[in-house]
């Protein structure tokens, strides 16, 4: 079957390759000289996702080929490619439902539309603003871009100081902080019907970055599964998300329900390797499925959903900002820890370590599995503790 795969995370089309998808690859050149590639057939690198640049590309491929499905996986310039795979009849995500959930200031307007918890928010466009807009609400208040991901750009305003530090560039969304557990809820929705895939506790570093340093799927957050499935539901609805996946951001404090916010996308930062090991289904083949039209084979696959998900957590490394001067790393003691999943080690010698300041500037990750979250905490403590990576 011949599909077109667009971006990043790679190892998703590596898989569908093995299930014997043929995959017109397209990534952009800034991600092909990160890398070095394995799939495509063939692999084609473009300057960038935008319109002009890639429309032409699937159009002509999609002439020349018997394609079933474009699967794109990314945020940036989803909306262009997803009117792309409209325009051509193939299955795609509703275009009112990328727009929505890529803004942010839209996406908190309709949270309130749908009579939804909310926090005061206020689109700013300059310092006078922001000071307005903190003298009314007081503080803390968090100031970031319209749109983007991974905590880029995310400034917390919590002194008269640090206001009158703060330095804006462009429009952005002012916003009350919220406080609370942080969690992520990945869906996937057929037909207009969403199906709970996963709960994620997140594990946040604070101020001033606020990057995501641990997930655990399956932790303390499915004890709110009933609360969080009512109000997430009811916000995928109000999106019109009738067929995609989709990531959303939540805190809960005191019972209380508050988005972050939401993507119609897959979360990113191995979510959903973690998912697949809960559950036992892989969520990039579920979409996949669903954007190929093979909707009976899918609704078998959602049948098989474990209705006793186990535990899963990565944990990002953070070492002391540096050049790498020794790297110890126990791997066999770390292979032989029950609970081990997975590890990425990207350590060389006199190379530097990240700064942590957003979540494209992390090092290496490990990943375990157990019964409940205490249990693959300290598994991850126990795999943590035995790698070393000193710096000068």
């Amino acid at each position: 079957m011949n599909i077109i795969g667009i971006g990043n995370p790679e190892f998703a089309y590596k898989t569908l390759s093995k299930m014997g998808y043929r995959i017109f690859y397209i990534v952009s050149r800034n991600q092909y000289e990160k890398k070095k590639f394995t799939v495509g057939d063939p692999l084609i690198v473009v300057e960038s996702y935008s319109e002009e640049n890639i429309k032409w590309i699937i159009e002509s491929i999609c002439q020349k080929h018997k394609i079933k499905g474009i699967i794109n996986f990314e945020e940036e310039n989803q909306y262009e490619i997803q009117k792309i795979i409209q325009q051509l009849g193939l299955t795609s995500i509703n275009l009112k439902a990328v727009e929505i959930a890529n803004d942010k200031f839209k996406t908190r307007r309709l949270i309130d539309n749908l009579g939804l918890d909310n926090v005061p928010y206020e689109l700013v466009k300059n310092k006078d603003e922001i000071t307005q807009f903190y003298k009314y609400v007081g503080s803390p208040i968090i100031v970031k871009p319209i749109s983007g991901t991974g905590s880029v750009n995310i400034q917390l305003i919590d002194s008269d100081i640090s206001l009158q530090n703060f330095k804006i560039d462009e429009t952005c969304i002012a916003e009350q902080y919220i406080s609370g557990e942080e969690y992520s809820v990945e869906c996937i929705s057929i037909n207009g019907v969403h199906h709970l895939l996963g709960i994620t506790d997140k594990e946040i570093t604070g101020i001033p970055y606020f990057v995501e340093r641990q997930h655990v799927v399956n932790g303390v957050g499915v004890e709110y599964k009933k609360l969080i499935k009512e109000k997430v539901f009811k916000l995928l609805d109000g999106l019109q998300l009738k067929d995609g996946i989709s990531h959303t951001e939540i805190k809960i404090n005191k019972n209380n329900l508050y988005f972050v916010e939401v993507h119609v996308r897959p979360g990113g930062d191995c979510i959903m390797d973690l998912v697949e090991k809960s559950i036992g289904l892989n969520p990039y083949v579920l979409l996949t499925t669903l954007f190929t039209e093979q909707r009976k084979t899918l609704e078998k696959l959602i049948m098989k959903i474990s209705d006793k998900p186990i535990t899963v957590g990565i944990r990002y490394l953070q070492h002391k900002y540096g050049k790498i001067s020794s790297i110890n790393i126990n791997e066999e003691a770390i292979k032989n820890t029950k609970g081990f999943f997975r590890m990425y080690n990207p350590y060389e010698i006199n190379t530097y370590t990240h700064q942590f300041k957003s979540s494209f500037d992390r090092d290496g990750w490990i990943m375990a599995y157990g019964k409940n979250k205490e249990e693959v905490v300290a598994t991850l403590d126990s795999i943590e503790s035995l790698i070393n990576i000193e710096v000068k």
